[in-house]
């Protein structure tokens, strides 16, 4: 794929307004790959987990996620609900 065509997929994906949801934090290319979304506004990343583990994975891979990336964590009961609603949508 040419340069050209990767950036009219990121312009017409940073218009859309769309979120990505990751499972996978606990991966660093995962985190490496919603940072790099996040700071190009292509899209809302959020992140599956555990907010203080995936930051200790970020930091420990020379990762610093954006401040915009959105934890959704299901440690507790009400939150595990409040997940299923979220993704179902």
């Amino acid at each position: 794929m040419s340069t050209n065509i990767i950036q009219q997929i990121r312009e017409r994906a940073s218009t859309q307004n769309k979120a990505i949801v990751f499972p996978e934090s606990g991966d660093p290319r995962v985190l490496q790959a919603a940072t790099f979304l996040s700071d190009n506004n292509i899209c809302q990343v959020e992140l599956i987990g555990n907010s203080r583990e995936i930051v200790a994975i970020a930091t420990r891979s020379g990762i610093t996620l954006s401040d915009n990336i959105q934890f959704l964590s299901f440690d507790k009961a009400g939150n595990r609900d409040q997940l299923i609603n979220h993704l179902y949508q």
